[in-house]
């Protein structure tokens, strides 16, 4: 009983913080000007749950002895998702970025996305990750679709969704999949911020 309770809070807990702020947005309830805010306020929400759990470091992929291994294969992904992105935003025709302002923008743009990559990969991979193992148990492929699944309609507030919904619930399952084999918080950020910016340039998302 005590564990069906447990995975029920979890439960819970992944709805209020991955789920209800996106349906608010959606549904015009809260402007999308919030959604950074809302983002600060997941990352702190979650940083309470992983005190309360007394999560370790390596409990959500803040680890280093494994870098060497995984380097590799976040790298090709890296370079193989740039080469896709290309691909599709030539297909679909895309209009690139033009960043207003010049190299102090574009820089700014930059540094921008590394902190929002991160918090995203903390929150949706080193958090959502261990809480659905907790959840899913030993289910891999529940807990990576689940995964790519809320990751993918963090998107919904963007223009495109015909094309955009498919590119990063795909790309989810990939970063999921090999996160789940090869946990690593710092080198998924990194790819996550690269394959970001790149999506950004090549007309992929509308940001203001």
């Amino acid at each position: 009983m005590k564990y069906v309770d447990v995975e029920q809070k979890f439960l819970v807990e992944i709805l209020l913080i991955f789920l209800l702020p996106i349906l608010l947005i959606k549904f015009g309830i809260l402007p999308e000007s919030v959604r950074l805010l809302l983002l600060t306020l997941g990352v702190i929400a979650v940083g309470i749950i992983i005190t309360r759990e007394r999560w370790k470091a390596e409990d959500v992929g803040i680890r280093f002895d494994n870098i060497k291994k995984a380097l590799p294969t976040y790298t090709l992904f890296t370079a193989g998702g740039l080469i896709l992105l290309i691909l599709y935003a030539n297909v679909l025709n895309l209009p690139t970025l033009h960043v207003l302002g010049g190299k102090n923008a574009e820089l700014k743009l930059i540094l921008t996305f590394l902190p929002v990559s991160l918090f995203q990969e903390f929150l949706y991979r080193g958090f959502l990750m261990k809480m659905l193992k907790q959840i899913f148990k030993s289910e891999t492929h529940t807990i990576i679709l689940v995964n790519a699944t809320l990751f993918a309609l963090l998107h919904v507030i963007y223009p495109h969704q015909l094309f955009v919904i498919p590119l990063v619930f795909i790309g989810g399952v990939f970063f999921a999949a090999i996160y789940h084999k090869m946990p690593n918080l710092i080198l998924v950020s990194v790819a996550h911020a690269i394959l970001n910016y790149a999506a950004l340039t090549l007309g992929f998302f509308v940001v203001n």
